[in-house]
């Protein structure tokens, strides 16, 4: 249950993202970051995101779930997070995140109906595992991260209506990306 509310989060997230109006905003002195303590992350992010917040009823459990995202230059930069019904422990090398991964690239595939490469792997200065998922078809790009924590997944999103592949801004932003400690 709580992947599948994971994959219904990223699916809508990605709806956002891509019908997002692209706004021009090229001042490099614009990046800042955007860090939340509570959730456990901090990202740069270029330019205020719009930020929103939900709870829902799961199990009989609140979810919370937080997602920020900001337009850049025909690009839309998005952090989405979700509070999971309950706790997981996976390392990358397991075969349960694998299949989470696999999962997650399957589903944004056949919601976008575009073909996509995943892989897993650890997260950079951290043993929490990462999944990359990257879709690309004519006019549209996306690279999503995600990392899946004992209570929480996060995923970090671009999407691009240009090849995004080798972009210093997308890769300013994922590369931005940190855990902070519990």
């Amino acid at each position: 249950m709580a992947r599948s509310l994971s994959f219904i989060a990223a699916f809508f997230l990605l709806l956002r993202l891509l019908t997002a109006p692209a706004l021009a905003q090229t001042s490099q002195e614009s990046w800042q970051d955007f860090r939340r303590e509570d959730l456990g992350f901090k990202i740069e992010m270029p330019g205020t995101p719009k930020v929103e917040n939900d709870e829902s009823a799961v199990d009989g459990k609140t979810i919370k779930s937080v997602s920020a995202q900001v337009d850049f230059d025909e690009r839309t930069l998005g952090v989405s997070y979700e509070q999971l019904s309950e706790p997981v422990v996976m390392t990358a090398d397991t075969p349960q995140f694998r299949e989470d991964c696999d999962g997650r690239r399957k589903h944004l595939e056949k919601a976008l109906v575009v073909k996509g490469t995943s892989h897993t792997q650890t997260a950079p200065n951290s043993q929490v595992p990462m999944c990359e998922i990257r879709l690309q078809t004519q006019g549209f790009h996306a690279i999503a991260r995600a990392f899946v924590l004992r209570d929480r997944t996060i995923q970090v999103i671009v999407t691009s209506l240009r090849p995004i592949e080798g972009d210093a801004v997308v890769q300013r932003f994922l590369d931005s990306f940190e855990l902070l400690p519990n």
